[in-house]
């Protein structure tokens, strides 16, 4: 079974949660936090957004466990396994490689599994095309900054 908390599967969900007594639950998040940060500019056109960069004050690795902490405390309460079913930030923000090494790295020290969100699916998400904004995104020529940093944190569970 698989349980993900109210609140839009937000870490912060958990402080609301009571743990199911049945074996071998895994509970879910989808950290996006901070939103106006990793869905900057959704719908809209560049100038017509303000930019937020990461990391920055109060979108910073700090932010990030503090986001994280309700989750955290959880697991450790009650031995529960977590896994961040999605987790991303759009293709265009600005230290989003950062962003991404900062949560993977939260998550391997936490013990939790973790996918990402999304390969290949949607390109706003995409590790794999870059650009201004989600109406001009067009495949990178090289390797990306940000598939850089999923394709090491990947491989810190290559077996």
């Amino acid at each position: 079974i698989v349980l993900e908390p109210n609140r839009h599967a937000t870490p912060s969900g958990f402080a609301y949660l009571t743990p199911l007594d049945l074996p071998d639950v895994i509970y879910t998040i989808h950290p996006y936090q901070p939103m106006r940060y990793t869905h900057q500019g959704l719908g809209k056109k560049a100038g017509e957004w303000k930019e937020v960069v990461y990391p920055s004050a109060g979108c910073d690795r700090a932010f990030l466990e503090q986001t994280l902490a309700a989750a955290r405390e959880f697991q450790l309460k009650y031995g529960a396994r977590i896994w961040v079913g999605e987790f991303s930030a759009a293709s265009w923000t600005d230290g989003g490689d950062r962003y991404l090494k900062d949560l993977t790295d939260l998550f391997e020290e936490y013990g939790w599994d973790w996918s990402y969100h999304s390969f290949r699916e949607n390109v706003i998400w995409s590790l794999e095309h870059e650009g201004e904004e989600n109406s001009h995104l067009l495949p990178a020529k090289g390797e990306t900054p940000r598939m850089k940093v999923m394709k090491a944190a990947w491989a810190k569970n290559a077996e």
